[in-house]
């Protein structure tokens, strides 16, 4: 996955329900390697109590980017 061009959004969602565990703020691809380093530590567990923890940085979620209108750009493949 390249880095998109202008701003977007890179939200993160629990890869077992979709739910939206957190959403960065407006970046642009000179923050991009900031934001993908600093979002483990960042996001929550999901609330639904799937396999996504703490203790193992999140390593069950996937991301996805959008633009601020919320236009879909891509997601992170399975």
């Amino acid at each position: 996955m390249s880095v998109p061009d202008g701003v977007f959004i890179i939200v993160v969602e629990c890869a077992d329900c979709g739910k939206e565990l957190n959403r960065s703020k407006p970046l642009t691809s000179r923050e991009y390697t900031q934001a993908i380093i600093t979002q483990p530590l960042c996001t929550a567990r999901c609330p639904n109590g799937c396999r996504s923890t703490a203790s193992d940085c999140n390593a069950n979620v996937r991301t996805r980017w959008e633009r601020e209108d919320g236009t879909f750009i891509s997601r992170e493949q399975d």
